[in-house]
């Protein structure tokens, strides 16, 4: 698999600016605030949105400090988006860790969440001279992740996803936060309006191969990807693998499968059953081919693009949103 650290050499000092700028973000006086701080910190994870916008914004122009403060926002409205998210699917691991949640409490997190969410609106309001195109990235966005969740919830309480509505949720849910990466990248460098939109699809795209590896990650217990597995079925969230063995699968397998879905039915051997039966049903091999068609939309908006360190590290980071292991 490709070292995050190659994809960010383009960018190392760019990145470290980055890390000061969102390590004076949150900072607060407040003893609970302080736990959440040092709490997200912890699990920053590998930091691939602000990784992506600073690429975004070299390729596009030279970065300035209107582009560290965008990747500040967008790393916290992602942070923000994954604390609701674990509260409201009552997740309890995080990155190999507690969740939020699980270690303070849901109102503890929820509003931890609001507080970061109001330092995203200072930083828009004190740091940031946005036109009117920045800052309807970012108000597009929230309203994105808040419907993308709700459809969710909508589909997962009706058993609903077919391949439509399941592009729909992640389209609003992840390639929007990565869209706008890339989006606000170009836009923080001032670039015309044709290579902003360019590359919000480029962001699109790579968005899309993020969430449909993740997907797979739940059919994959062989990963240890330092999250629950089968976790969005048992939460009723029918997703890319299962849609595509459902699709495959005879009437008959397709009626048990959802027999004992709907009855939430997770048995130890009803879940190993299904795991074969997306492997069996070309749901894993059918998923990777939709990340595959993906990442070649990537590279041929790229291919637009002259030769250059940050052109190939963004070739590098599509292909680790369609191959990572974790």
């Amino acid at each position: 698999m490709i070292p995050i650290e190659s994809i960010k050499k383009p960018i190392v000092e760019e990145f470290d600016l980055f890390q000061q700028y969102y390590k004076q973000a949150f900072k607060t006086d407040n003893p609970i605030l302080t736990g959440v701080y040092e709490y997200v910190l912890s699990v920053k994870g590998k930091q691939l949105r602000p990784i992506l916008l600073l690429l975004a914004a070299k390729i596009c122009g030279t970065p300035n400090e209107r582009t560290f403060y965008s990747a500040v926002v967008l790393e916290l409205l992602h942070t923000v988006s994954l604390i609701h998210d674990d509260v409201v699917d009552d997740t309890l691991e995080r990155r190999g860790k507690k969740s939020l949640n699980a270690q303070f409490g849901n109102q503890v997190a929820v509003l931890s969440g609001d507080y970061l969410l109001s330092c995203c609106m200072n930083i828009c309001f004190e740091k940031l001279s946005m036109n009117t195109s920045g800052q309807s990235i970012l108000s597009n966005l929230v309203g994105e992740l808040s419907s993308g969740e709700l459809l969710q919830m909508h589909c997962a309480d009706h058993l609903l996803c077919n391949k439509e509505q399941y592009f729909q949720i992640i389209n609003k849910k992840t390639a929007a936060l990565f869209m706008s990466c890339t989006k606000l990248g170009a836009v923080s460098v001032d670039a015309n309006s044709a290579l902003v939109e360019k590359m919000a699809l480029l962001g699109q795209y790579l968005g899309i191969c993020f969430q449909i590896r993740d997907d797979i990650f739940d059919y994959s217990p062989q990963m240890n990807v330092g999250k629950p597995q089968m976790h969005d079925v048992q939460e009723g969230k029918i997703t890319l693998p299962l849609i595509i063995a459902l699709r495959n699968a005879s009437q008959a397998e397709r009626d048990f499968v959802m027999k004992f879905v709907k009855r939430k039915d997770f048995s130890e051997e009803n879940l190993a059953f299904l795991i074969s039966f997306v492997d069996e049903n070309q749901g894993i091999s059918g998923a990777l081919h939709e990340i595959n068609f993906y990442q070649n939309r990537v590279k041929e908006i790229l291919s637009e693009f002259p030769d250059s360190e940050c052109k190939n590290a963004l070739l590098s980071f599509t292909d680790y949103v369609g191959s990572r292991v974790f």
